[in-house]
């Protein structure tokens, strides 16, 4: 392939084809990049596609790259809002029980939302001691990753299916930069053991009037056009994708509160999904390995479709610093 200007694009290989892989694949072919996504699943079957698709850091800790990229994301969501993605702003709340949760989970992100207001006890939606509300945005993830792989190919980015099984694999490709989006898989792709599951159970169910989305406890309702997404689980180092009927039954009778009493008879579906967590927070950044950049964008728990729009913007920025770089002359002999 060649760019615009007649000279050969740099060729990319992106490993893992998810929300993170598809946005990465997308922003390096904006940039004049010849892109080629190896994966062994994609759309549809992949986690991202699973994901509630609320956009606020969930599950992941509060660093400084974290509220960097969520910062560009939701600069990206609203521009994608305009651009007809389907992608809408809605109200959504956020409910505690304890001021030391809030603190960990809740409050470090508030920056990041211009309206985030802490709730009255008379505008709690829940009897909860604690609360606040804010707009975000909100993505319907079975549509969305449907956009994201189609714009992909509409930019020219190619699709291969094939499993790479270590860091070896890796260098062995041909391409001059590859780019490691393999989420969990980056435990055994790079030897990362800092990556590990959260495991999270979705419950769904017929659509709900509810006009906006909530996080409550450890419990959550996010109202979709076809369905309601209810949750939740948070299991950490449970690899099992199994659905569990307890689980189930404790999710639907955690948001009996909130969407009315439910039972099994209103359920129209129940999924499970293993959420790419990293102690210390996800991995994005560069390095030089041979004759070829290996860079590395994953570890996002539950906030791949938060941080993935952000965290590529960083990412492409660093590849094409490092590529601008002029090759060292080599030492002359006095």
């Amino acid at each position: 392939m060649t760019r615009s200007d007649g000279a050969s694009a740099t060729e990319v290989a992106v490993i893992g084809a998810g929300v993170v892989g598809l946005t990465t694949a997308g922003q390096l072919a904006d940039h004049g990049f010849d892109v080629e996504v190896i994966a062994a699943e994609y759309y549809p079957r992949v986690v991202s596609n699973l994901a509630a698709g609320i956009i606020f850091p969930y599950a992941v800790p509060s660093t400084k790259l974290v509220n960097e990229t969520a910062r560009r994301s939701l600069a990206w969501y609203a521009s994608m809002a305009r651009a007809g993605w389907p992608v809408r702003a809605q109200c959504h709340y956020e409910l505690s029980v304890t001021m030391g949760e809030a603190v960990e989970a809740i409050l470090p992100f508030s920056h990041l939302f211009p309206d985030f207001t802490p709730l009255e006890p008379d505008e709690m939606p829940l009897a909860y001691p604690l609360g606040w509300r804010f707009t975000t945005y909100f993505v319907d993830t079975r549509i969305a990753m449907r956009f994201l792989y189609d714009s992909c190919v509409r930019k020219g980015v190619r699709f291969r299916r094939s499993h790479l099984p270590d860091r070896e694999a890796l260098e062995a490709l041909p391409h001059t930069v590859v780019v490691n989006c393999s989420g969990l898989g980056a435990r055994d792709l790079v030897g990362d053991v800092d990556v590990y599951p959260i495991r999270g159970q979705l419950v769904y169910i017929r659509p709900v009037e509810l006009g906006y989305s909530v996080i409550h406890g450890p419990y959550y309702a996010f109202p979709r056009s076809h369905d309601c997404v209810l949750g939740g689980t948070q299991e950490h180092n449970v690899w099992s994708t199994a659905p569990r009927a307890d689980v189930t039954k404790t999710i639907l009778e955690g948001n009996s509160s909130l969407v009315g009493s439910l039972s099994e008879r209103d359920v129209i579906g129940v999924r499970v999904g293993l959420r790419p967590f990293r102690r210390g927070g996800p991995r994005v950044g560069v390095e030089i390995t041979g004759d070829k950049l290996l860079a590395h964008n994953y570890g996002h728990g539950g906030s791949g479709w938060t941080l993935a729009p952000g965290c590529a913007e960083v990412l492409v920025a660093q590849i094409e610093d490092l590529l601008s770089v002029p090759p060292l002359e080599p030492a002359h002999a006095a």
